[in-house]
């Protein structure tokens, strides 16, 4: 399952649901407004959601600090609309689960770069 940092628009979720099943978005996770980075990637730890994706480099910071699980997708799509972002993630749905499954991976985050 892929949680949505609420860097991301809410209406990724129902773009990629048919293609990510069970995915879903950091406003679902009753957290309040503006959650801190800190507590999604804990609360992603704590109901054992193996993927954050987002477009925060902060993460990389909580990611060094704190380790996986979760992993992180990391996005540098720039300022793309909602659905070609979807569309990027979906062309990248085999290497995310790739990168979700192989306990061997190194590197606990994984960076798709949009070049226009």
């Amino acid at each position: 399952m892929i949680l949505c940092d609420e860097n991301l628009s809410y209406r990724i979720v129902k773009k990629l649901q048919d293609h990510f099943p069970g995915i879903t978005h950091v406003t679902e996770l009753g957290l309040g407004p503006s959650p801190e980075d800190e507590q999604i990637f804990l609360t992603a730890r704590r109901m054992n959601l193996p993927l954050l994706a987002t477009n925060d480099l902060d993460c990389l910071t909580l990611i060094d600090r704190l380790g996986p699980p979760p992993k992180l997708i990391l996005l540098r799509t720039g300022n793309l609309p909602t659905a070609r972002v979807a569309e990027f993630l979906i062309d990248r749905k085999q290497q995310s689960i790739e990168f979700l499954e192989d306990p061997t991976t190194e590197s606990p985050e994984l960076r798709f770069t949009h070049r226009r």
